[in-house]
């Protein structure tokens, strides 16, 4: 099975209709793309976004926020 670790705040950052918005609604419409995009594939996703988590996300991936660590460091580790 193939593995995905996305950095959700870069990824973020590279879509301009995401970068208009605040931050939980960008992520929340990400994910919601990325599971679109992964649907009837079968991988695992793993997405990082930094700090702290604000609310919960309904997903079938593993979503790990870095709290007071950059997420790079986390996704380097993983």
């Amino acid at each position: 099975m193939r593995r995905y670790f996305i950095d959700g705040n870069n990824f973020i950052g590279k879509i301009s209709e995401l970068r208009k918005l605040n931050k939980n609604l960008a992520t929340e419409k990400l994910i919601y793309s990325l599971q679109r995009y992964f649907a009837n594939k079968k991988v695992k996703v793993t997405v990082f976004l930094d700090g702290y988590p604000s609310e919960k996300i309904k997903t079938d991936f593993e979503v790990v926020h870095s709290f007071n660590r950059p997420a790079d460091e986390i996704i380097k580790k993983k």
